[in-house]
């Protein structure tokens, strides 16, 4: 699945931190396939840090806001993230943020 930046960081943010043996098998792998290697971070420039409201930020260089990397998401992580992305729905809690995943998770879960 092709994702950019704000996404990868957005899909670690959705996927559960709680579950049954399997399920936290599953996050695990997933968010190491989402996270960065050492040389995209130097490429992109990626920093994090404590913002106003005491919330870790992640920056990146503008020039990278929409460079996407294929990250390989199992069917089973795939299940995850919709399901969690539409309880997100369901409870009108998601945010300007999520839609891009939202719409890419729903269109590689329809294929």
């Amino acid at each position: 699945m092709e994702l950019t930046i704000p996404e990868r960081l957005m899909a670690q943010t959705v996927l559960p931190a709680k579950g049954n043996f399997v399920t936290l098998r599953v996050v695990m792998e997933t968010q190491r396939a989402l996270g960065f290697t050492s040389d995209e971070i130097a490429e992109f420039g990626l920093t994090s840090e404590v913002g106003p409201e005491g919330q870790l930020q992640t920056k990146w260089k503008p020039e990278h806001a929409e460079t996407v990397r294929d990250i390989h998401i199992s069917d089973a992580a795939m299940a995850i993230l919709k399901e969690e992305l539409d309880k997100l729905n369901g409870d009108a809690q998601l945010t300007a943020n999520h839609l891009s995943l939202f719409e890419k998770v729903h269109a590689t879960a329809t294929e």
